[in-house]
C-alpha cells in the first residue's frame, strides 16, 4: 500500500506542487484513490525500491535522492554525472541490476551535452555501484554503457527508459530527438 502512496504522490507531484497533505487521484474511469503527500520533488522522473525497502528517486535537475520505507528523503546520492536540464532532458531513469542484492550495481540514464558544442545533446546510460552509509551515500565506479550517437539540436524526446528482460538482458530505448528521420 505504501508503494502505492508513494507512487501516486511522485506521480501528482509531476503534474503540480502538491500543497494539501492529503488528496484525491480521480481515473478517466470514475475509480479514485486518496493518497497522502509523504514527500516533495522537484520535477521527479523515476524510481525504484532497494530490497531494504529504502527507494532511490532521480529529479530531472541531476539529483538523485535515497528515501527510507515511508517516502522520506534521507540524502542526495553523490558521484552522478555533471546533468544540465533542459527542456525534456535530465537526470532520466533508475533500475537496479537483477542481482542487486549480491552486486549493488544500478543503471542510471540521462541527457548530456556535447563536450565541443553546447548546442547538441543526447542520451547517456551508466552503471554504478551503490555505497550506502558511511561517509554519504553514492555511486562509486561509473562506467558508461551506451550513449546516443551522433547527438543532435533539440532538448526533448531522449527516450532513455530501461528494462531487465527476465533473461537478464538489458533494454534502452532511444528517441527519435524531435528529427523524425529515422524515427
Amino acid at each position: 500500500m505504501l508503494r502505492h502512496i508513494i507512487l501516486a504522490t511522485l506521480f501528482a507531484s509531476m503534474a503540480s506542487t502538491v500543497t494539501a497533505k492529503t488528496f484525491t487521484i480521480s481515473g478517466d474511469k470514475g475509480g479514485s484513490i486518496r493518497a497522502e503527500a509523504l514527500e516533495s520533488f522537484d520535477s521527479p522522473w523515476a524510481m525504484t525500491w532497494l530490497p531494504d525497502g529504502k527507494g532511490l528517486v532521480t529529479e530531472k535537475s541531476g539529483a538523485l535522492w535515497l528515501i527510507d520505507a515511508n517516502g522520506k528523503k534521507i540524502e542526495t546520492i553523490s558521484g552522478l554525472p555533471a546533468i544540465t536540464a533542459r527542456g525534456q532532458g535530465g537526470l532520466g531513469d533508475i533500475i537496479l541490476h537483477p542481482d542487486f542484492a549480491n552486486n549493488q550495481t544500478i543503471y542510471i540514464s540521462y541527457a548530456e551535452r556535447d563536450a565541443n558544442n553546447d548546442s547538441l545533446s543526447g542520451a547517456a546510460v551508466d552503471k554504478a555501484r551503490l555505497a550506502i552509509g558511511g561517509a554519504g551515500s553514492r555511486l562509486e565506479g561509473r562506467t558508461r554503457i551506451w550513449e546516443q550517437v551522433p547527438k543532435v539540436q533539440g532538448n526533448g524526446h531522449y527516450g532513455h527508459r530501461l528494462a531487465f528482460a527476465p533473461d537478464g538482458h538489458l533494454f534502452i530505448t532511444s528517441g527519435e530527438r524531435q528529427k523524425f528521420t529515422p524515427a
